[in-house]
């Protein structure tokens, strides 16, 4: 049997083990790239710098009524519509239909400089049937500013109070706000919220005031935030939304008005919408969605709530 010596190599080549020099340099690819987002997002979203914080601190925080998976669910399965110039929409504020608030959103210019954001009371709380708020707001996205010539004028309005107390708790406000920022980065944002009892001259006055608002400024764009047939069955609910509609596209501002939550939750700011678009000229609407919990969450259920989206246009 023949055996085998290892031999031990005491004198190795002297040889150089290769270096991967691409790992360093694409981590510092990486980092500087990094960097220069941060940057970007801090010039973007002043709550990052210090001058924004203290604004941040000044502002309400919208993030109670932000659903991070729902909104980016919203952003990413909508699309937007290649509209004339809008200046009304309806759209809903119960988070399930998101994709219905990101899409009315898209279809307006984001070169918009104001939003008069309407929407029910819920909470019937605060002293004036009219309640705006002065404050700005915070949202994951930077603050959204509000506007103090919007806000002059309509409390120009006797019936218009401000109150950021009842403001800042109303979910038909604090909901929309993310999207807003989001979307049109740039716009300010004056909400009123509405009790259910406003009477039909209550309407005609506050309607007055944004019509004077709206035709002064071509920009400005009116948007109320409405859920619509509440607690009844899916077909239940879709035979309302179609006698809604059918009240919409009629005027028939009476009939609304005497509407419960079988139709929707704020008759008074759909006609405060409709009427301050009567008194700016012959308007289209385009019913750009419409659905209800039931559907979207593919589930039968008892109670649902319905969603229009809407757009307006004016000659």
């Amino acid at each position: 049997m023949v055996h085998f010596q290892r031999s031990e190599n005491k004198n190795p080549p002297k040889t150089i083990p290769k270096y991967n020099f691409k790992l360093p340099i694409v981590a510092s690819i990486l980092f500087v790239l990094l960097l220069f987002i941060i940057l970007i997002e801090k010039d973007k979203n002043p709550s990052m710098n210090s001058s924004g914080n203290e604004e941040a601190k000044n502002a309400f925080d919208t993030g109670s009524f932000y659903n991070e998976e729902l909104f980016y669910k919203g952003i990413y399965e909508s699309q937007g519509r290649d509209m004339p110039e809008i200046r009304a929409v309806i759209l809903p504020h119960h988070l399930l239909a998101t994709v219905f608030i990101a899409e009315s959103l898209k279809s307006i210019s984001d070169k918009v400089p104001v939003i008069i954001l309407i929407g029910p009371n819920h909470s019937e709380k605060g002293e004036s049937k009219f309640i705006i708020s002065d404050k700005n707001w915070s949202t994951p996205f930077g603050i959204t500013h509000s506007d103090e010539d919007i806000i002059a004028s309509l409390s120009q309005n006797d019936l218009t109070g401000k109150d950021n107390a009842t403001v800042t708790r109303e979910q038909s406000v604090l909901g929309i706000m993310p999207y807003i920022k989001y979307i049109i980065p740039n716009a300010k944002v004056v909400p009123m919220i509405i009790k259910h009892d406003a009477s039909i001259s209550d309407v005609e006055s506050v309607s007055e005031t944004i019509f004077k608002i709206m035709s002064g400024n071509k920009h400005v764009i009116l948007i109320a935030s409405i859920d619509f047939s509440h607690y009844l069955r899916s077909l239940d609910a879709m035979e309302k939304d179609e006698e809604t509609l059918k009240a919409i596209n009629t005027k028939n501002y009476p009939e609304i008005l005497a509407y419960d939550n079988d139709n929707l939750d704020s008759p008074v700011s759909l006609v405060v919408l409709l009427k301050s678009l009567e008194k700016l000229g012959k308007y289209d609407l385009k019913v750009l969605d419409h659905s209800n919990s039931s559907i979207l969450m593919k589930k039968d259920s008892s109670e649902t709530t319905s969603y229009f989206s809407i757009v307006f246009t004016v000659e």
